[in-house]
């Protein structure tokens, strides 16, 4: 058992080490929902949830046109986590035109509820949210090449921590 146990140390380290296993992600079995509607462009908290569950790990943030960039922080300012989710506003609409021809537009609705799906950090205190243009930014200038959408304290109960 023993010799079992220390061949799957050098596993965990280098996940660890690859990022696909952060300990504060991978000491939990809850995750946050922060439910939000957007009006006209602004993002508007419903509520927040605390809920048994993880996300998957993902390799890396996706930056793209017509994305909502997140970021939770921690009281001190500090990152805790990042991503990205499809502009919700945005719906692609596909049709026939009279000609027959398969034809694809755009729209965008001025009222629509979405998600995000966090991972549970008990240092989590504010989410922010900002809308990525048709431009990818460069990250280090996302904050002044992006519109933010919202931002919103995420503090949690006393009792929804593990």
């Amino acid at each position: 058992m023993k010799r079992f146990l220390w061949s799957l140390a050098p596993v965990v380290l280098a996940a660890l080490a690859l990022g696909y296993l952060t300990p504060a992600e991978a000491s939990t079995d809850r995750m946050i929902y922060v439910n939000l509607t957007l009006v006209d462009g602004k993002a508007h908290l419903n509520d927040i949830a605390v809920v048994k569950g993880h996300l998957k790990q993902r390799k890396a943030v996706r930056i793209a046109p017509n994305h909502l960039y997140y970021v939770v922080t921690s009281v001190l300012g500090e990152t805790l986590y990042e991503g990205s989710i499809p502009d919700p506003s945005l719906l692609r609409v596909e049709y026939m035109d009279d000609g027959g021809r398969m034809q694809i537009k755009t729209v965008r609705r001025d009222i629509t509820d979405f998600s995000i799906r966090l991972p549970y950090h008990p240092d989590a205190h504010r989410v922010t949210i900002r809308r990525i243009g048709s431009a990818i930014p460069e990250i280090e200038r996302l904050t002044e090449t992006t519109t933010q959408v919202g931002s919103f304290e995420i503090d949690l109960r006393e009792e929804d921590r593990p």
